[in-house]
């Protein structure tokens, strides 16, 4: 029998898993977008507990945001994800912004529990928290057999982030440009609803009628 205030194993990942199941995941979100703005969008749908922002693993800081929403109950996570993914924009600032949105997974989480983990409280001993298997690593020098294979991917790897970088940037032109475009398309029916109102107002539609008869 577990001590009070100690979770056993299956307990804490149960208490995760429902977590996760009434999470939503929203990915290729613009960087224009924020936290509040999110919670705001997903409120339409139920309430939302939690929202959190993560970083894009190919550029933190060029690449689209992703974020985490933690809703109330998991209908309410299934409704937005379905009505997200049937309509793929979500009103963001008062214009629609593509988005992608589906269930979120255990993998998005850090802090998420492991099955070979005892979960402790605060203050309790964590003497023996940690079994299983730990990462290992070791500095590989030069002459050593395994010094060419390093020496390729860690070439490789800086490749690689040099176009992801030209990638992103190139993203984040093509999403400044979206919004640019979106937001005078905005003030462009803005002006037009101000006319047509400013029409009505002043009787002109009803005189231009009465003209033409």
């Amino acid at each position: 029998m577990a001590a009070e205030g100690v979770l056993t194993i299956s307990e804490g990942m149960a208490k995760f898993q429902e977590r996760v199941s009434r999470s939503v995941f929203l990915d290729d979100v613009a960087p224009s977008v924020t936290l509040a703005t999110i919670i705001t969008a997903l409120g339409q749908f139920g309430k939302v507990l939690n929202a959190r922002m993560l970083d894009c693993p190919l550029s933190p800081k060029l690449g689209p945001k992703r974020a985490l929403v933690e809703m109330a109950t998991q209908r309410e996570a299934e409704r937005a994800i379905k009505e997200i993914q049937e309509h793929p924009f979500i009103m963001m600032k008062g214009i629609l912004r593509p988005v992608i949105a589906r269930a979120a997974e255990a993998s998005l989480y850090p802090e998420r529990p492991s099955k070979i983990r005892k979960t402790l409280p605060d203050n309790g001993d964590r003497k023996n928290a940690d079994i299983g298997r730990k990462p290992t690593f070791c500095w590989v020098n030069r002459g050593d057999p395994d010094w060419d294979f390093v020496c390729k991917q860690k070439q490789l790897a800086k490749k690689h982030v040099m176009e992801c970088q030209y990638l992103m940037q190139e993203l984040k032109k093509e999403e400044e440009k979206l919004s640019k475009e979106q937001e005078e398309r905005a003030a462009s029916f803005l002006d037009k609803f101000a006319l047509v109102d400013a029409c009505l107002r002043d009787k002109i539609v009803k005189q231009l009628v009465e003209v033409s008869d």
